[in-house]
C-alpha cells in the first residue's frame, strides 16, 4: 500500500521539480532555496518509506546495500573522494568557505539521487512509466510554448520581462534571453531544450502520431533560430554530442536528421534573412561568426589555446593549482578579486585550483558514480558516454553547483536510458 503512494509520491515530487526549475531561478535568482525545499521534500518522502519498508521487513546492512544497489566500486570511489578531501585539507589547512565549497561541489548529488529513485520505480511499473512520458511530454512542452513569445521579444532587446538585478550578476545583455528560465541561464536552456527533444523523440516513438514529429521539427528550428541570438553554442555542441550518443545507441534513422540537417539548417536562418547577416552585432554575423571559428581553429592548431577563455582559466587553474590545489574553500566560488575576470564560469577550473587536479577527478568520478546508475547496468558505451558528458560539461559549465543544470542534466541520463529501453522494446 506504501509503496504504491511512494511511486506516485515521486511523480508530484518530480512534477514539483520541474515547475520549480522553470520558474524558480527566474524569481530569486541568484538564490536556489526553492529547490532545496524541493529536496528536502523527496528526502523526508525518501526515508519515511524507508522506515516502512524497514518495519515490515528484517532489517540487515547486507540487505540494505543490495536494495539500494551499492557497489564496492562505488564504495571505493566514495571513500577515494574522502581521503583526497581530508588530505587536501592537511596540506592546505581548513578555511573559512571549505564546508560551503564542498557542500556546493556534491549537493547534486541528492537530485541525481531522486532520478535514480524514480527510475527504479519506472522500471518496476508499466503504468507509472507511461504515465511519466505522458507528463513530462506535456510539461515540457507547455513550457517551450509558453516561452516562445517571451523569447521573440527578449532577441528584439527590449528587456521583456528582464529584472533589473540581472544585469548586477551579468551585464552581457545575451546571457539574459532565456524566457522565464531567468538570467545567464542560456546553459540551463540548453539542457532542458536537450531533455525536450529526447522526451518528444520518446512519445513519437510510442504514439506514433505524426504530429508529435512536425512539433518536434518545428521546435528544433525554433531553438537553432534563438541560439543564434543569445549566442547559445553549447546547444549547438551538446545536441549534436548527445544526438550522436543516442544513434550509436540504437542506430535510429531520425538521429541522422539532427545530425547532418541541423547545421544545414543554421546555415540557412543566416541566409534567409540578411539582417542576420550585416544588421546584429558582432555575435550574430556570418562572417563574424566564421572568423570566430577560424581564429579558434588556429589557436588550437598553433598551440596557443590559453586565448581561449575556458582553456585559459583550466590553464591558470592547472598552473596556479597543479596537483593538490591552493586549499579548498580558499577563494570564492565566483567573481574573486584575486582571480582572473570570470574566473568560476566553469566547474573544472574553480575545482582544479581548490583541490587541484586529483581533487577534480575523484569530484568527476563520484558523480559518475551516480550517474551511472542512471543508464544500463553494465554498459561500458554508455559509461563512457556519461564521463565524457561530465568532462565537457564541467568544462562549459558549472555543472556541480548549478541545481538547475544538475537536474535537467540527470533527467537528460534518464531519457536517453529510457530512449534505448523504448527502442530495443519497439524494434
Amino acid at each position: 500500500m506504501w509503496q504504491d503512494k511512494f511511486k506516485e509520491n515521486l511523480i508530484y515530487i518530480y512534477v514539483l521539480f520541474i515547475f520549480i526549475c522553470f520558474f524558480g531561478r527566474y524569481l530569486v535568482y541568484p538564490k536556489q532555496y526553492p529547490i532545496y525545499l524541493s529536496i528536502a521534500l523527496f528526502m523526508f518522502i525518501y526515508m519515511s518509506n524507508y522506515i516502512l519498508q524497514r518495519r515490515y521487513s528484517k532489517y540487515t546492512l547486507n540487505k540494505v546495500i543490495k536494495e539500494m544497489n551499492i557497489k564496492w566500486g562505488e564504495i571505493i570511489i566514495s571513500f577515494f573522494l574522502m581521503v583526497v578531501i581530508l588530505f587536501n585539507v592537511v596540506l592546505n589547512g581548513l578555511y573559512k568557505l571549505t564546508i560551503s565549497s564542498l557542500f556546493h561541489a556534491l549537493k547534486g548529488v541528492i537530485i541525481i539521487f531522486f532520478f535514480v529513485a524514480l527510475k527504479k520505480v519506472l522500471e518496476s511499473d508499466c503504468k507509472v512509466k507511461q504515465r511519466f512520458v505522458k507528463i513530462n511530454f506535456w510539461l515540457l512542452n507547455c513550457y517551450f510554448i509558453i516561452n516562445i513569445p517571451i523569447l521573440i521579444l527578449q532577441k528584439n532587446y527590449t528587456g521583456f520581462l528582464m529584472r533589473k538585478d540581472f544585469f548586477k550578476y551579468n551585464p552581457l545583455y545575451l546571457d539574459h534571453i532565456t524566457g522565464l528560465i531567468g538570467a545567464s541561464g542560456t546553459h540551463v536552456l540548453a539542457f532542458y531544450w536537450i531533455s525536450l527533444i529526447i522526451t518528444n523523440l520518446l512519445f513519437y516513438l510510442k504514439e506514433k502520431k505524426k504530429i508529435v514529429l512536425l512539433l518536434l521539427i518545428g521546435e528544433v528550428i525554433f531553438m537553432i533560430y534563438i541560439s543564434l541570438y543569445n549566442d547559445n553554442k553549447m546547444f549547438y555542441i551538446f545536441l549534436f554530442i548527445i544526438a550522436v550518443m543516442m544513434y550509436i545507441l540504437t542506430k535510429e534513422k531520425i538521429l541522422l536528421t539532427l545530425i547532418f540537417v541541423c547545421p544545414i539548417i543554421i546555415l540557412v536562418f543566416y541566409f534567409i534573412n540578411k539582417n542576420i547577416i550585416y544588421n546584429l552585432f558582432e555575435y550574430n554575423n556570418l562572417l563574424s561568426h566564421i572568423k570566430n571559428y577560424l581564429y579558434i581553429y588556429n589557436l588550437i592548431q598553433s598551440g596557443k589555446l590559453e586565448k581561449i577563455e575556458r582553456f585559459f582559466l583550466v590553464s591558470y587553474a592547472i598552473k596556479d593549482g597543479g596537483v593538490f590545489g591552493k586549499g579548498i574553500g580558499s577563494i570564492l566560488l565566483w567573481d574573486d578579486p584575486t582571480l582572473p575576470k570570470h574566473f568560476g564560469i566553469n566547474t573544472m577550473s574553480i575545482r582544479i585550483y581548490e583541490g587541484g587536479l586529483i581533487f577534480y577527478l575523484s569530484l568527476i568520478l563520484f558523480h559518475y558514480s551516480f550517474y551511472n546508475k542512471l543508464i544500463n547496468k553494465n554498459d561500458l558505451i554508455n559509461s563512457l558516454m556519461i564521463i565524457v558528458l561530465l568532462l565537457f560539461s564541467s568544462f562549459y559549465t558549472i555543472i556541480f553547483e548549478d541545481l538547475y543544470i544538475v537536474f535537467f542534466f540527470s533527467l537528460t541520463c534518464l531519457l536517453m536510458t529510457m530512449w534505448r529501453e523504448m527502442h530495443i522494446k519497439f524494434i
